[in-house]
């Protein structure tokens, strides 16, 4: 069982260290659940609108027990109770800088924000109302076209594609 006072301890000094933000985007994680449906074809359209090679998108699923059969996943027995993660191979999303993260995982639990908020990323992007989390909140739930499409209006806007 996870200690609520330690990982919001954890969340909050992670937020604390974000790193720079640089454009064009390089490298990006991407955090889904299985209420995002996310596939190879997703990502290789994220990588299309977003100009990062599909080589350098790095994916992360968050279950409590499933595990994906393509993606690294984090299971809750992966988590200890102070928040620390126990699995090496989770280990690199958090020690890598991310010019780029797209979080699409719809569950709003202290487990999700403890791994949300320790991938390092310049610009961060959610579906979930959290302003603390992410710089750009795209409320689109369990339709990743509608996703794409919304990002691609927003990053016209913002000018981070032409």
């Amino acid at each position: 069982m996870l200690n609520e006072h330690f990982i919001r301890k954890r969340i909050h000094r992670n937020l604390n260290r974000r790193t720079a933000r640089h454009l064009p985007f390089r490298y990006a994680a991407v955090l889904t659940d299985e209420h995002f449906p996310v596939d190879k074809h997703f990502l290789k359209k994220l990588s299309a609108l977003t100009g990062i090679a599909y080589e350098h998108i790095d994916t992360l699923y968050v279950s409590r027990k499933e595990v994906h059969p393509e993606f690294v996943t984090v299971l809750d027995s992966h988590i200890g109770w102070t928040g620390k993660l126990k699995e090496p191979n989770i280990n690199r999303f958090f020690e890598k800088d991310y010019d780029l993260l797209v979080d699409l995982s719809s569950l709003d639990s202290l487990r999700k924000k403890l791994i949300s908020s320790g991938i390092r990323a310049g610009f961060r992007i959610g579906v979930t109302a959290e302003p603390d989390f992410y710089d750009l909140i795209i409320a689109c739930r369990r339709d990743p076209e509608v996703f794409l499409r919304e990002l691609e209006k927003y990053f016209r806007a913002l000018g981070f594609i032409r």
